[in-house]
């Protein structure tokens, strides 16, 4: 699929969040309008205008913070 078909068939999926001379990527929004249900979050990634890769994102490890008092 060319970016311009994707874009055109999928309007949901337009938030652009990269544009560089290496790649384009797209990112579909986390919930439904219509249900208001929370939906994945994927990314659709175009290299010289073909889409080369659907993910969810890069995984960002959790983080626990213990507070401690001194």
């Amino acid at each position: 699929m060319t970016e311009s078909e994707f874009t055109a068939h999928h309007k949901w999926a337009t938030d652009l969040v990269e544009k560089s001379a290496e790649r384009t990527v797209y990112k579909r929004g986390s919930t439904s309008v219509v249900s208001f249900v929370a939906q994945p979050t994927y990314y659709y990634y175009f290299v010289d205008g073909k889409l080369v890769r659907i993910d969810e994102g890069e995984r960002k490890p959790y983080v626990i913070v213990d507070h401690t008092n001194n």
